[in-house]
């Protein structure tokens, strides 16, 4: 994440400044439940340029406030789908540090959201790493990256990375984190659909296909349904998807920088789950293999989907002219 320090020129005193970047899942397996309710997951994540802005200060009486300011552009997040106080995993974040750290001071945070909510590109995960980060700096906290980490597990599965390096292999329910080597530049069209997808309702949603495909109850609870979106009451075909370990063989193309196997291995096990209730997804993604992507998929738990472009003019090329039918595409690149 982008950071400038309090005693920067033009910046006050007890300040800091971040900026949150947002992350694609290049890949992402689904394995089975574990008994704490999580799953087993197998990612490739990079971190991308849409990032939000994010600004501390410090206050001597104890309390935490978040305000939220419209980032604008395209597909940019609405602020009606922002929460600006405790449900927003930024403030929660920052409650949870000054917790853990017994620290008497509080913050103002001013968040300038941009990127876009319920989306699978981490947008929300990124704000609190970095809340995390810049306070442990204003707050001058003697707490290590191994620490900073623990607490980031309580916040999600994809904070942890999010507090790191720009690429990696992530397993475990999010923890286990191997750092990769970067792939900066590659040239990425984003396609933000406007039906937020949770991600408790995404896994809920898995579980129920696996076990109708599987011939068995559905486990667990139901999830909560994002809106517009309804349970599913039947079973589809095919049978349930087998959990294999792969992340290996896309994180050795991710080192390679070996472009055409990276393209011909990336796979989404939530792709086809959300799809089948977000018809959107579906035609973004036949979109942008229409216009040239050399590999398209969805992130996380979706609905955004990405393509991967050979070069820059060939990303503006595709990101104008899908643009008429999806006007919230932007073009990305990676960090």
């Amino acid at each position: 994440m982008g950071r400038r320090g309090a005693d920067d020129a033009g910046f006050p005193a007890g300040t800091v400044r971040l900026r949150a970047y947002a992350k694609v899942n290049l890949h992402l397996r689904i394995g089975p439940r574990r008994p704490d309710g999580y799953h087993e997951i197998d990612s490739v994540m990079h971190r991308i340029s849409w990032h939000d802005d994010l600004e501390l200060r410090v206050r001597s009486d104890g309390a935490i406030r978040l305000e939220v300011v419209a980032g604008g552009g395209p597909g940019a997040a609405s602020l009606a789908a922002v929460p600006s106080g405790p449900a927003n995993l930024a403030w929660r974040a920052a409650r949870l540090l000054q917790e853990a750290a017994g620290v008497r001071r509080g913050a103002d945070i001013r968040l300038v959201k941009r990127v876009a909510v319920g989306a699978g590109l981490g947008g929300g995960s990124a704000d609190a790493a970095a809340v995390l980060f810049g306070l442990r700096r204003l707050w001058r906290l003697p707490l290590d990256a191994r620490a900073l980490r623990r607490l980031g597990e309580a916040l999600g599965a994809d904070v942890p990375f999010l507090l790191g390096g720009r690429a990696a292999r992530v397993r475990g329910k999010g923890e286990c984190i191997e750092p990769l080597p970067p792939w900066p530049g590659l040239n990425l069209v984003l396609v933000p659909v406007a039906r937020p997808v949770s991600t408790a309702w995404a896994y809920a949603r898995w579980d129920r296909v696996q076990a109708a495909r599987a011939g068995g109850p559905p486990p667990g609870p139901s999830g909560v349904e994002p809106s517009g979106l309804q349970p599913e009451t039947a079973g589809p075909g095919g049978p349930p998807v087998v959990w294999e370990f792969d992340g290996g063989a896309v994180a050795e193309a991710l080192r390679n920088r070996d472009l055409g196997t990276l393209a011909h291995l990336v796979r989404n096990d939530f792709e086809p789950v959300v799809a089948a209730d977000v018809p959107e997804v579906a035609a973004a993604l036949d979109a942008l293999r229409q216009e040239g992507a050399l590999a398209a998929r969805m992130s996380g738990s979706g609905p955004v989907v990405w393509g991967i472009f050979p070069n820059g003019e060939a990303a503006a090329r595709a990101c104008r002219r899908l643009a008429t039918r999806f006007p919230a595409a932007r073009p990305v690149r990676t960090l």
